[in-house]
């Protein structure tokens, strides 16, 4: 249906640029809310969920040492997970959150 059609096209499709610390994902908020079907009573609701990404403990236990206190420039072989750990550097961004926009019936709630 074209309601739900909407829904999926207000959200915030795939994560991009959250290696280079673009964390947002705002996803089309007007056209979420916009959405408005009266027979079936359901109208659009905005939600921005936020997503941490963490390596699994066992298979990367180095990601949870200490944080370094300076940003350091990574090589280019080095791994995803050392460019999103984080650091006590003012001057960089969590890159291990990120806030996805996602569209859904008004009806739900957090939980769901």
């Amino acid at each position: 249906t074209l309601w739900a059609a909407r829904m999926f096209d207000a959200s915030a499709l795939s994560p991009n640029g959250f290696i280079s610390a673009d964390i947002y994902q705002f996803g089309h908020f007007d056209e979420c809310i916009a959405i408005d079907n009266p027979v079936d009573r359901i109208t659009g609701k905005y939600c921005l969920a936020t997503i941490r990404y963490r390596p699994d403990p066992q298979i990367r236990p180095q990601h949870y040492s200490p944080p370094a206190p300076l940003y350091k420039t990574l090589q280019p072989h080095a791994s995803v997970w050392d460019r999103l750990k984080v650091t006590n550097d003012p001057r960089v961004i969590r890159r291990d959150l990120l806030r996805w926009a996602v569209c859904v019936p008004s009806s739900c709630t957090a939980a769901d």
